[in-house]
């Protein structure tokens, strides 16, 4: 069982019919199904499927911790001709009782949690109706990205398919004029490129103090580290669209496994502000969190955090260029990387 603070999802047992019933036969939540709401002999059918399925890679029952009912099912499945290999298909459903509570959050977040962490799948997607915008909401929320139109035989218009990646990556911001194969912290970058040193120091013209400080659960200072973001910039992308920002321009990125064997707790830290921190991000009044690092720890990665989409909107009603990775979860790494074991991206 997977549990969250109210819902455990859960293995289905046959006294959930009455809530498969109220999920299945419901015309209002199978309204954007392939096949509307079931008969109960379906639904009783239905149940009998879910309860054989004994692999834990099914449809899981979403229950109330309180009461136990099960008020919905989630899942990640992989089906003939709608996956490709190492995909897996996301999908939920809730009865109309328990609809904008934040159930279907909190249920889905923890699921692709628990995915990540017991590499399921390297990739989860989810095709919906666009006119669904319950459903488009909660993908965009998860950090999924749309991809493309999909149609199916029978359908009288095209589904949009979203995607997200399901293994964690790292992603280094590469310069215009990368020279070598091996990423430098800024004091190493001194003896290796003077010239490049120079020009990445103008970025802390007035606020040169930082670079002498102690970086927490590291022997070092900031100018010994690497910095990588733990968000996708696709999804920083997006977020900025939605907010009226413009990507100026094409960027190079290297991108690392999260399980890269550079990135140990003797060596990097996860660093982080609170989702729950109410300052903005220009006061300093945040205080962000530091711990050891540990690829489990990178919890939902592809969702910016509540102060950076705040910074993002109070740029563009200001019209002013944003800072790209003002506020996201960071890895700092004390020492070099080698750009061989990374992927390079142009986003």
């Amino acid at each position: 069982m997977i549990e969250t603070p109210r819902l455990w999802l859960r293995p289905w047992r046959q006294e959930d019919l009455p809530g498969v019933t109220a999920i299945l036969a419901d015309p209002e939540v199978m309204a954007f199904s392939d096949n509307g709401p079931l008969h109960p002999d379906a639904c009783q059918r239905w149940l009998a499927q879910q309860i054989a399925n004994t692999d834990g890679r099914g449809l899981h029952a979403i229950a109330l911790k309180s009461s136990g009912e099960a008020i919905g099912y989630i899942g990640l499945t992989q089906k003939a001709g709608r996956t490709a290999e190492a995909e897996a298909e996301f999908g939920i459903r809730l009865a109309k009782p328990f609809w904008r509570q934040g159930y279907a959050s909190e249920a889905a977040l923890r699921l692709l949690q628990e995915a990540k962490q017991s590499n399921w799948a390297d990739r989860a997607i989810a095709i919906v109706d666009p006119a669904n915008t319950a459903s488009v909401a909660l993908l965009r929320k998860l950090g999924m990205i749309y991809k493309s139109e999909i149609s199916f035989p029978g359908y009288d218009h095209p589904d949009h398919l979203y995607g997200l990646s399901l293994r964690s990556y790292l992603y280094h911001l590469l310069p215009q004029d990368m020279r070598g194969d091996t990423l430098y912290p800024l004091n190493k970058l001194a003896d290796a490129h003077p010239d490049l040193h120079r020009r990445e120091l103008q970025k802390y013209r007035g606020r040169e103090a930082v670079l002498h400080q102690t970086v927490p659960c590291l022997d070092c200072t900031w100018s010994d580290v690497l910095f990588l973001s733990a968000v996708s910039p696709s999804v920083i992308k997006a977020a900025m669209a939605e907010a009226g920002l413009c990507w100026r321009n094409a960027h190079q990125m290297a991108r690392f496994d999260a399980n890269h064997p550079a990135f140990t707790p003797d060596a990097a830290v996860i660093w982080s502000i609170p989702n729950a921190a109410t300052a903005t991000i220009a006061d300093n009044r945040v205080e962000p969190e530091a711990a050891p690092y540990d690829p489990a720890n990178l919890e939902n990665p592809s969702a910016l955090p509540k102060l950076t989409l705040s910074y993002f909107r109070d740029c563009a009603q200001k019209t002013q260029r944003p800072l790209l990775f003002l506020g996201l979860p960071h890895v700092l790494l004390r020492g070099t990387l080698d750009l061989s074991d990374a992927e390079i991206l142009k986003v």
